[in-house]
């Protein structure tokens, strides 16, 4: 949700058409999106961190193009994540309750 409340028009449209680098270039710069990926993705150890950082931060730059870009259920029974991810997201964007 964070992500959708980019200012920048140009830089939103490309986000939500599954055309921006947002997700690959600058969140791996934030400590807690580390700590969130090692958490979700990872198995939260320490061993080989940056290697796991790595690999989950790919794996996110996947699931975003999976609900942005619709190119197929790689990661729809994994992470549970439906057809109607992106439509739920603009929606609570915008304020309204998605049902």
């Amino acid at each position: 949700m964070i992500l959708l409340d980019i200012v920048d028009a140009n830089e939103k449209k490309k986000f939500i058409e599954g055309n921006s680098d947002f997700v690959e270039k600058t969140l791996p710069q934030i400590e807690i999106y580390k700590q969130f990926v090692l958490r979700v993705i990872g198995d939260g150890s320490r061993d080989e961190q940056e290697k796991k950082f790595k690999i989950g931060c790919e794996e996110v730059v996947k699931i975003y193009k999976y609900i942005f870009e619709f190119e197929g259920d790689e990661y729809y029974d994994r992470f549970d994540l439906d057809r109607n991810t992106k439509s739920k997201c603009i929606a609570a964007y915008n304020g309204h309750t998605y049902y």
